[in-house]
């Protein structure tokens, strides 16, 4: 039974806010983890740049410190474009199908 009063033309509820994302169409399912996964892989790789950073600044002086920081900054650094690569073909393969 409709209730007209809470319900529009569709069935659905009035305030209701569609997510956008059909959870039954598998390429769109591929599509949002993919985005999800490179969008934290990312923000993980530019954390660990910060801390790099914070460290070398905070080393000064010590040679042992130092080092690591700088492997930590090149290897984030490295990271980010292993991830924007990434990015780059997955979108090419994502496009490929349609999406």
């Amino acid at each position: 039974m409709k209730i007209a009063a809470l319900t529009d033309d569709t069935g659905g509820l009035i305030g209701d806010k569609p997510s956008g994302v059909k959870w039954d169409n598998v390429p769109e399912i591929v599509s949002v983890i993919f985005n999800t996964v490179i969008v934290a892989a990312g923000a993980i790789f530019v954390i660990l740049l910060l801390v790099g950073g914070i460290q070398y600044l905070t080393g000064s002086g010590n040679e042992e410190a130092t080092g690591k920081a700088k492997k930590m900054m090149i290897d984030a650094v490295i990271g980010l474009i292993i991830v924007l690569a990434a990015w780059a073909i997955g979108q090419w393969v994502l496009g490929r199908f349609g999406l």
